[in-house]
């Protein structure tokens, strides 16, 4: 579970347990490798995008629906009858209502990504580098073609926070 403090990350959290453990174990290797600004975004069932300062300060976090809960909840909500996972992320603009649909979840997450990292940067404009940007997660490959801000794509990143969680235990 996650803690208030560790590996020099400060959790945000009043109650640091009720943090997502792969979200602190990811926060805890993105913070390891740059020991600066940034933030980890991970795609899955859910999308998490959580911020961290030059110090390692958890500045707090997003939590919205990932690619698969989105499309499954629009169709439903719809009564739209379409195979979820046989929708690919087209172009912006689409033809049939189950690849505008696909599009729209798409980048309606891309565009909270990139405003996310718009955010930290205008925080951080008076430091010497850039904020770190970290995707990891199922759905980070579907998404990550489409950012506009700078990434590091590490599909191990949360297993990587959690071997350096282990070399403490």
């Amino acid at each position: 579970s996650s803690s208030a403090k560790g590996f020099g990350v400060t959790n945000a959290y009043h109650q640091p347990e009720r943090l997502g453990s792969d979200r602190w174990a990811a926060m805890i290797a993105a913070y390891h490798s740059t020991q600066s600004a940034g933030l980890v975004v991970v795609a899955g069932t859910a999308l998490t995008i959580d911020a961290i300062d030059n110090s390692g300060q958890h500045l707090g976090g997003i939590i919205s629906p990932g690619l698969g809960l989105s499309r499954t909840v629009l169709a439903s909500g719809t009564n739209i009858d379409f195979d979820v996972a046989d929708t690919i992320s087209p172009n912006l603009f689409s033809q049939t209502t189950e690849q505008a649909i696909a599009s729209g979840t798409h980048y309606a997450l891309t565009s909270l990504i990139d405003y996310a990292y718009r955010q930290l940067d205008e925080q951080f404009s008076n430091s010497a580098s850039k904020p770190t940007c970290y995707l990891t997660g199922g759905d980070a490959e579907q998404i990550k073609e489409t950012l506009q801000c700078p990434y590091i794509y590490e599909a191990s990143l949360v297993l990587k926070g959690l071997a350096l969680i282990a070399t403490e235990a």
